[in-house]
């Protein structure tokens, strides 16, 4: 993963002061972070057990994933921070032919390439420190909670080329912009100071009221 942070703090007037926190963002500041995750998939899994012949027969199904994450952070005070978090997503997902040969007997087939761009879903939280910034004993804890916001399509569909001509067909759900349902998100992270080191942990849990998001099954065109 990749990152960048741009805060409205000025450095010069910040070394004026005594220092309340050891963050780089004082208090009653904004700050704009953005990161940029790729992620490519092929390996085929029943349980843990991984089907290794899918990929020496060609017929494994590829993910490219290309995720750009844009935060907006409000610091109120040393303890408590807002932030808004909003995904940008291009993914695309490939059939090989040979799967449509081998396992639906259907030869000369196009690969199936279907593609989605786009937002996903918006994320609203809240932070909090345990202890106030900076801390003498060189540990600290916070936890945040918050909500996400279907603001991602979770219906997308797109052009693929099959046998019979170009199809319209839903997308699978593993390339969908969004979740289709509302969430609440908790989260927590912690350091550990040592001499010349720092130890770091971050959770995050996603919980979903609705048991169904509505998101239409993927299938392959014929």
């Amino acid at each position: 993963m990749i990152g960048a942070l741009c805060s409205t703090s000025d450095p010069k007037a910040e070394k004026a002061k005594p220092s309340e926190d050891d963050s780089p963002i004082s208090a009653r500041h904004w700050a704009i972070s953005t990161g940029y995750r790729h992620q490519h998939s092929f390996r085929h899994f029943v349980g843990t057990t991984e089907q290794t012949q899918r990929a020496a027969q060609h017929t494994q199904v590829v993910n490219y994933i290309n995720l750009f994450d844009v935060s907006l952070t409000y610091k109120i005070n040393p303890r408590w921070s807002l932030t808004a978090s909003l995904p940008i997503m291009n993914g695309t997902r490939t059939y090989d032919h040979q799967l449509f040969d081998v396992f639906l007997h259907i030869p000369n087939a196009p690969d199936q390439v279907s593609h989605a761009n786009g937002i996903g879903d918006l994320a609203v939280s809240a932070q909090f420190w345990l202890h106030r910034p900076p801390v003498e004993n060189g540990h600290n804890i916070a936890f945040s909670f918050g909500a996400v916001m279907p603001t991602g399509s979770s219906d997308v569909r797109d052009t693929v080329e099959t046998v019979n001509g170009p199809q319209r067909v839903y997308v699978d759900q593993s390339i969908q912009l969004g979740a289709g349902g509302w969430g609440i998100s908790l989260g927590t992270q912690a350091y550990q100071r040592l001499r010349k080191a720092v130890l770091y942990a971050s959770g995050t849990y996603l919980l979903t009221p609705q048991e169904q998001n509505g998101t239409p099954n993927a299938s392959l065109a014929g």
